[in-house]
């Protein structure tokens, strides 16, 4: 468990870590979306702990531009897609980004097109009031930072994800 983690300062167990990841990886099973944000928070907490002490690796929570990283830049993609879809609604239901947060962690690079494709309503929808352009900034962006290896990889992505996808939505709440 935790306690002998932080009682005794072990290292902390990669099932608690894996598990947690999976947890947030899911949030449609949250009646709340605040409970699944906490999840989300806790969870990216214990991957940047996870990677330091196993890796010696530092990673802030803040949105690091430079990251070539491909969990982080498939995190960071989905968040884009998850902005979008909100900007461009007025009601609070679930995003298309999270209802497919779940596989998309397990297969991002087959599920990444049904997910632009599901966005793209929404991208058409802000283009109508000049609010797109930002955004395909930015998709264009993250694109571009990928090796080409890496994002046509369909291997289950690590808990980096869910830091990169995190940092990129504060950051746009910060702006």
């Amino acid at each position: 468990g935790l306690l002998p983690c932080i009682v005794e300062a072990r290292k902390l167990p990669k099932g608690i870590v894996d598990k947690l990841v999976e947890k947030a990886s899911n949030p449609v099973a949250y009646k709340n979306y605040y409970n699944w944000k906490s999840v989300l928070t806790t969870a990216c907490s214990l991957v940047k702990k996870y990677i330091k002490e196993r890796f010696k690796e530092e990673w802030n929570m803040a949105l690091d531009l430079d990251s070539r990283d491909r969990n982080y830049l498939y995190g960071r993609l989905l968040a884009v897609a998850d902005k979008i879809e909100q900007d461009a609604q007025d009601t609070k239901r679930e995003t298309n980004a999270r209802r497919y947060m779940r596989t998309f962690s397990q297969h991002p690079f087959s599920t990444w097109p049904i997910i632009e494709e599901k966005v793209n309503p929404y991208l058409q929808e802000l283009k109508k009031h000049g609010y797109h352009v930002k955004y395909e900034k930015l998709l264009n962006e993250i694109h571009d930072k990928f090796e080409t290896k890496d994002y046509m990889d369909n291997k289950r992505l690590s808990g980096l994800y869910l830091l990169g996808y995190h940092s990129q939505m504060m950051d746009f709440y910060k702006k």
